[in-house]
């Protein structure tokens, strides 16, 4: 129940209330703190409370009142955790980790941590700052039993980072795919000078580098395009088609569902800076599409051998890399090694199947062995 509804309100007008048209600050409440919560006798998780010394349940049927983030994450957890050998698994740590810790017991808790976890620019002024949603597990990693991050890069990097701070034997920093495939397989016809990229349409993932990019490989590939599949901040992006005139070869696709579609291009391409895994990335490999990137961390050089099944770019954050970008793509879609780049991106994407991501799983979770 919401802070909003009356709690001597019937069930019947808090689902109109609910239902109810919400003023425009109101409608997004993720970043709201929660400051009150009202479990109810309806609720699922209600259970009536047992005082001590009685064997059998009191006759209180009112509702339970939850003051603050962290009580009401508490009250879950000590619901949910029903088992000795439950595990629990929390991203974003900052949120929940305070109300988990005092009824977790001696069950194993292991954080997430699926995107960059420091500030770049900080530790290049030779300070470590923290991404704020891991700093809580980070600057104590005893609290959880592992970090699980998805490349062995961002493993080393973080491990690194932990060692020069805590005793080696305080922390553990698995490694685990935060995404799978089907059995990896290529289209058997592709257009060869087709381009596509999949991504949110936001400003981090430099789509309108790989707008101009394109734009200028076609003087060597008159016959290039781009399909763009994803949705977001479109204007900007319009406005860079209008301006190189792209209006024929680079098309906005929308959201769609890429399963079997991406096999029929000849690359993909990505201009993002800042990839904890890149899902895309993998997603097209699987359908044995070579990759040209830029050769930062993490998913990139995790999945692209740079002349193997496809090209890491230099990024310099200047005009260069668009023109980088573009000498990249021509130097692919022209190479007489094309076709072997495409069986790279296969065998790679193999390692990342359902069936091996599992196994990794299963030996973290049912024998806590490190992967």
């Amino acid at each position: 129940m919401t802070g909003s509804e009356h709690p001597d309100s019937t069930p019947e007008q808090r689902d109109a209330e609910r239902d109810r048209p919400q003023p425009e600050e109101h409608r997004d409440h993720r970043d709201r703190e929660i400051t009150r919560t009202l479990i109810t006798p309806a609720s699922p998780l209600y259970d009536r409370a047992v005082r001590q010394g009685r064997r059998r349940s009191s006759s209180f049927r009112g509702d339970v009142v939850l003051d603050g983030r962290s009580q009401f994450f508490r009250f879950v957890f000590e619901h949910l955790l029903s088992r000795p050998d439950d595990v629990v698994i929390v991203d974003r740590a900052l949120d929940v980790i305070d109300g988990i810790y005092p009824v977790i017991g001696n069950r194993r808790i292991y954080s997430i941590v699926h995107a960059e976890h420091f500030d770049l620019k900080q530790i290049e002024d030779s300070v470590l700052l923290w991404n704020n949603h891991y700093e809580n597990v980070f600057t104590r990693p005893d609290m959880v039993d592992g970090f699980v991050v998805s490349t062995h890069r961002q493993r080393e990097v973080l491990e690194g980072q932990l060692a020069s701070r805590f005793p080696v034997g305080d922390f553990t920093v698995e490694c685990i795919p935060v995404g799978f495939v089907t059995e990896p397989a290529a289209h058997e016809q592709y257009d060869p000078l087709a381009v596509v990229t999949a991504s949110r349409l936001a400003d981090e993932k430099h789509i309108d580098i790989l707008i101009r990019a394109i734009s200028a490989a076609r003087k060597a590939l008159p016959g290039l395009r781009l399909d763009i599949y994803g949705e977001g901040a479109r204007d900007r992006l319009l406005a860079v088609i209008r301006e190189t005139q792209a209006q024929d070869y680079v098309r906005l696709m929308g959201h769609q569902k890429l399963n079997g579609v991406l096999g029929s291009y000849g690359l993909y391409v990505s201009a993002s800076t800042s990839e904890g895994f890149g899902l895309s990335l993998l997603e097209a490999m699987a359908e044995g599409l070579p990759i040209v990137g830029f050769d930062v961390d993490y998913g990139n050089r995790e999945m692209v051998e740079s002349g193997v099944n496809g090209r890491l770019v230099p990024w310099t954050s200047s005009d260069r890399d668009v023109v980088r970008m573009a000498d990249a793509v021509v130097e692919v879609l022209t190479s007489e090694s094309l076709d072997d780049m495409r069986n790279q991106s296969l065998r790679k994407a193999g390692a990342y199947t359902a069936a091996n991501v599992g196994k990794l799983w299963e030996r973290l979770l049912r024998e806590g062995e490190t992967c």
